[in-house]
Parts: structure tokens; sequence; C-alpha cells
């Protein structure tokens, strides 16, 4: 099977994150040859690449933005208490905006423990989007962000 065969049709069972690993023996190929040929598709606009060895199949219509929006499926899934773990190992402001961005999507009851790890430890305010004038954005005070951008949720 070919790589872009084998993505079409997990992406036909709804299927849109999986491993460089998960599909080397639907390919028949080794771990290099897989890799090789999910990174052609990546670089096509087929497949986003968050992570070495993890794919998003990307639909047509999410094509120029570069990635399928799947924060509300994370949203889901997480667990509160692993979240927080991680935003001990990263920077603060990625917890910040990882916050008000669940809380966008649907998924503020998930966002308790991590809310009050940002209380605790964030002195400054960030910028939702790094890089982006936000000198006249709103704040948002729970999380202390200067919402410089908008977000576009489906929920």
């Amino acid at each position: 099977m070919k790589a872009r065969q084998y993505v079409e049709q997990l992406a036909s069972a709804g299927r849109y994150v999986f491993t460089g690993r998960e599909a080397q023996a639907p390919l028949g190929v080794s771990a290099k040859a897989a890799a090789l040929a999910l990174n052609r598709l990546a670089k096509r606009g087929l497949l986003a690449s968050p992570a070495r060895g993890l794919y998003v199949i990307v639909p047509p219509e999410y094509r120029s933005l570069g990635c399928l929006p799947v924060l509300s499926e994370l949203g889901e899934k997480i667990d509160p208490a692993k979240l927080v773990a991680a935003a001990n190992a990263a920077p603060i402001a990625w917890a910040q905006r990882l916050g008000y961005l669940l809380e966008q999507v649907g998924s503020a009851a998930k966002t308790g423990p991590l809310q009050e790890h940002v209380r605790v430890h964030v002195r400054n305010t960030t910028a939702l989007t790094p890089g982006r004038a936000f000198k006249n954005s709103p704040r948002d005070s729970k999380w202390k962000v200067y919402v410089n951008a908008g977000v576009e949720t489906d929920v």
C-alpha cells in the first residue's frame, strides 16, 4: 500500500492522528522508509507533523492552515492532573494560552487544576499569539492572556 492510500483509508474511517510506527506495517516498509514517505506527504500539505513521528491528516478545507484543528477532541480526552504535570515542564505562557483555548472549545470543566497552576505561578500577562501586537487587545483576567487573535470554534 502507498502512503497516500494509507492516509486516505484512515481519513475515510474518521481517524486523523497516527504515528509513523503505526504506518510502518500497513505500508510494508522500514521505519526510515515510512518516515520519508510520510514526510513527503507533509511537504505537500496532506499531513502535518506537530511532533517527531506524529502525523495529523489535514482535510482539504484546512490545508491552508497547515493542520487539522483538534483542540476540542484533545479537550475531551485530556486528564487535568497530567495537564498540570505537563505545564510544570513547559513555559508558563504555554499553560496560559492552552487554558484559555481549552475554555474556548468547551472544555472548561477540565481546566480547574491548570487554572490554579496559572494563578499561583503567573506574574505577567502574555499575548495569545506571540509576536503579534496586543496593545489594544482585551485581557482575559482568569488566564492572564491578551486576546490578540480570534479563535474559531466548532463547538
